[in-house]
């Protein structure tokens, strides 16, 4: 799924896409409100993003996978 607007034309390997078999499915769906509230959660919980992402070194990969399959 491609959630996104680009400020330049995307460039897309259609070709690829093709030979994968591969379903797209696009999406715009947001608005003011929903920018209000993650403002908001964002403000509230300046936490959040040491809550929701992790760095990794390439060489702990195999850790981190596991890491995300016990959450």
């Amino acid at each position: 799924m491609v959630v996104a607007l680009y400020g330049t034309p995307p460039v897309v390997a259609a070709n690829n896409a093709v030979r994968k078999e591969l379903n797209i499915i696009t999406s715009y769906s947001s608005h003011r409100a929903d920018y209000q509230l993650a403002l908001r959660i964002l403000q509230e919980r300046p936490d959040l993003g040491d809550l929701l992402m992790d760095v990794v070194p390439l060489r702990d990969i195999a850790v981190a996978f596991e890491k995300v399959v016990e959450e």
